[in-house]
C-alpha cells in the first residue's frame, strides 16, 4: 500500500531500551515485497538484530616504574584490561619507541584476541 494505506509493524527491543536512555532509535525500512504481518515483523526484527549495540573497549599503555615494556611485558603478549565490570583480552601487535631529549616515549598497538 501507499500513504496510510502502507502496512506497518513496530518492532523494540526492550532490552537495549533498558540498557540506557540513548539506545532508543527509529528506523524505516523498505520491505515492499513483504506481504504478510509475520514477514514485516521478521524483517523488523532482523534488522533490530544487525544493528545492536556493541561493546568498545580502548585504551592507552601507559608506562610506570612498575610496568615498563621491555621488562614487563612484550611484542606479542597477552594482556587483560579491566574497568569496572568490563574485562577485555588483547595482543600486543606492534610498539612504536621515540626518543627525544633523553625519554622515550613507547606506544603500544592492541588487537582483539580471537
Amino acid at each position: 500500500g501507499e500513504g496510510a494505506a502502507r502496512a506497518l509493524e513496530i518492532r523494540t527491543d526492550a532490552g537495549a531500551i533498558a540498557d540506557s536512555p540513548w539506545n532508543r532509535r527509529e528506523m524505516f525500512a523498505d520491505a515492499r515485497n513483504e506481504d504478510t504481518a509475520a514477514a514485516l515483523q521478521d524483517k523488523g526484527d532482523r534488522l533490530l538484530e544487525e544493528r545492536q549495540a556493541e561493546e568498545s573497549f580502548s585504551f592507552d599503555v601507559i608506562q610506570t616504574a612498575a610496568c615498563i615494556y621491555g621488562r614487563d611485558y612484550f611484542l606479542g603478549d597477552l594482556v587483560t584490561a579491566r574497568y569496572g565490570d568490563i574485562e577485555t583480552d588483547k595482543k600486543i601487535v606492534g610498539v612504536g619507541i621515540v626518543v627525544q631529549e633523553n625519554r622515550d616515549t613507547i606506544s603500544v598497538e592492541l588487537a582483539d584476541v580471537p
